[in-house]
């Protein structure tokens, strides 16, 4: 029969050769056993005691040992938030780390501490980046990678009717402020001023003064912002055809003169933009733009 040594500690059988416990590591007695014994007297009927656990012997380090099965624990605990961190650092990433970092409470610093602080740093650059990232992306996107909505006939009807509101109530006073100046200067040079009292006279005089006001108008409004007043209080603007970029003076005038084409043949030029996909009139075929609607951090 094969001898076998008890362990008196955890009660593992170990073999005859072996000097401690391959369970739990105690130091083996000289006396040797058979397999399959209680290790105790056949003639003692008495229940055997329990063998203490490892952290409740006397001399074996037991507060030493309560810490490191509190740490172990608490490792555990951290790894598992750990994990669950990795998972979603975009949301909710700080605050998981933080649980993680509250893990302990002894104040000790181990491995997973320093992973966990390590974890934490790359979540915050990590966050700051993509936040960044995004930004730049938003200022340097390029117009035409936006999808575009572009201006109907009615909304550009109001832009326009609001602009020709604006400009006779500053042409007409300008006007006629000019010609009383001319008609006084005519007077005191003592030439004749039946030329400028005629209604024919005012009424061609106010009409150049307005065109000449409406090109200065839409052409360095549009070519400075894309928007008229009218156009700003509705919410949209000019834009370059091909990728929806600003138009610049050049384009901006020929776009105004371009008006005058649209209006030949009764409108007809206008009435494109409520037939074309892009809603385009003449003169926007003319210049090579387009109106659309601007988005709300646009406008």
């Amino acid at each position: 029969m094969v001898e076998a040594r008890p362990c008196p500690a955890c009660g593992h059988v170990n073999t005859v050769a072996a000097e401690a416990c391959a369970s739990c590591g105690e130091p083996l007695p000289g006396a040797d056993v058979h397999p399959g014994e209680t290790f105790r007297d056949p003639d003692d009927l008495s229940f055997p005691e329990p063998a203490p656990k490892a952290d409740e012997r006397p001399g074996r380090g037991k507060d030493a040992k309560r810490a490191v099965a509190v740490d172990l624990e608490r490792t555990r605990t951290a790894r598992g938030r750990l994990e669950a961190a990795r998972g979603g650092v975009a949301t909710g990433t700080m605050a998981a780390l933080d649980a993680v970092a509250s893990a302990r409470g002894d104040g000790t610093t181990t491995s997973d501490d320093a992973e966990a602080q390590e974890l934490r740093e790359l979540a915050e650059r990590i966050a700051e980046r993509r936040a960044a990232s995004r930004a730049l992306a938003r200022q340097l996107q390029a117009p035409g990678d936006r999808p575009a909505h572009y201006a109907g006939f009615v909304i550009r009807l109001v832009a326009v009717a609001i602009d020709v509101v604006i400009l006779v109530a500053f042409t007409v006073p300008l006007t006629i402020a000019a010609l009383y100046g001319i008609k006084v200067g005519l007077v005191a040079s003592g030439a004749d001023v039946d030329l400028v009292q005629t209604e024919e006279t005012w009424s061609r005089l106010i009409a150049v003064a307005w065109l000449a006001m409406a090109v200065i108008y839409f052409t360095a409004l549009h070519s400075r912002t894309g928007q008229t007043i009218g156009k700003a209080t509705v919410g949209i603007a000019v834009r370059r055809a091909r990728d929806l970029a600003g138009i610049g003076v050049f384009r901006s005038l020929v776009r105004v003169v371009g008006y005058a084409l649209s209006s030949a043949g009764f409108f007809l030029g206008f009435l494109t933009i409520i037939l074309g996909p892009r809603k385009r009139g003449w003169h926007d075929y003319l210049a090579g733009t387009c109106v659309v609607h601007l988005a709300p951090e646009e406008a």
